[in-house]
């Protein structure tokens, strides 16, 4: 079985985000490395085998180098129970459904919402009001890779059109 474990650098308020089938021999492997104390903090199963890359791509933000990524207060409650955005990691399964159930074409880039607390709002609209909640949309692994990547794009361009002006 292979696991998605946390460890974290308290020092410099850092976590590696990685897969392993031993993470207390991974933990062992990179505390060798470190000039730091490191920790353990939690391994989820990954069932399917898409979890670790999942949240490397909702946390890219946060992204310092490799597999390390800041700890920030949503994804400390990541740590805290993987669980927090959505169903638990052996419970997800891949979706049978189009991804145009999932996320409706409408006028320029926008597309509404065909599921969840947002059924019916445009996308646009649920990323800027809702970010927890797309960042859910991005960790769980039963929507298709197709809708996570639409809304990983458009949240990368409205991050990029907020910083620019």
């Amino acid at each position: 079985m292979v696991y998605v474990y946390f460890i974290t650098d308290k020092d410099r308020n850092l976590v590696k985000i990685g897969r392993s089938i031993n993470a207390e021999e991974r933990l062992n492997a990179l505390q060798a490395g470190s000039p730091v104390p490191l920790t353990l903090q939690r391994t989820v199963k990954d069932t399917i085998g898409t979890l670790e890359y999942d949240l490397h791509r909702a946390f890219r933000h946060l992204r310092e180098h490799g597999e390390w990524f800041r700890i920030d207060e949503r994804l400390q409650r990541v740590i805290e129970n993987p669980a927090h955005y959505g169903c638990p990691p052996e419970w997800r399964s891949r979706s049978r459904r189009p991804a145009e159930y999932y996320l409706k074409p409408v006028t320029g880039d926008d597309f509404e919402l065909g599921f969840g607390k947002h059924k019916g709002d445009r996308l646009s609209s649920v990323i800027r009001l809702d970010q927890d909640y797309v960042l859910w949309m991005l960790w769980v692994s039963w929507l298709p890779y197709k809708v996570k990547m639409i809304v990983a794009d458009m949240v990368e361009r409205i991050r990029d059109d907020y910083f620019s002006t």
